[in-house]
């Protein structure tokens, strides 16, 4: 949370866990600006592979301070469980943060809460 506090620009950060659910590593996929529209899909599950995560967790922040997930947030997710799911490799959520008042930690919204995607675990 506090690696994506404070930043004026949105950074996805991808956490790669192993098969007890354990943090074997943690990425920053991509830096964009308002959508990740050129985010390019091997540069999430690359890192998931070579490190041989069973699961990932996907994170991002809104730099205008609102977490609410965009249609956008909504659609690259489903198109990474897509991908991670021939691959075997489990989405377990994707957190959207947002950093509205300086100094208390990041309110959030869980895309796997608000059901807003079909996670495949």
């Amino acid at each position: 949370q506090t690696m994506l506090q404070e930043l004026d620009r949105e950074h996805l950060i991808v956490i790669m866990l192993d098969s007890k659910s354990r943090i074997i590593g943690a990425n920053v996929a991509a830096v964009g600006g308002l959508n990740f529209a050129y985010l390019d899909m091997k540069s999430i599950v690359k890192p998931a592979i070579l490190c041989n995560a069973a699961s990932i967790a996907l994170a991002h922040n809104h730099p205008s301070g609102d977490c609410t997930p965009s249609p956008e947030d909504v659609r690259l997710t489903e198109s990474i469980i897509a991908a991670c799911k021939m691959l075997d490799i489990d989405v377990l959520d994707h957190l959207v943060l947002a950093d509205n008042n300086p100094g208390v930690p990041m309110n959030f919204i869980s895309l796997r809460e608000r059901c807003l995607c079909t996670f495949n675990s």
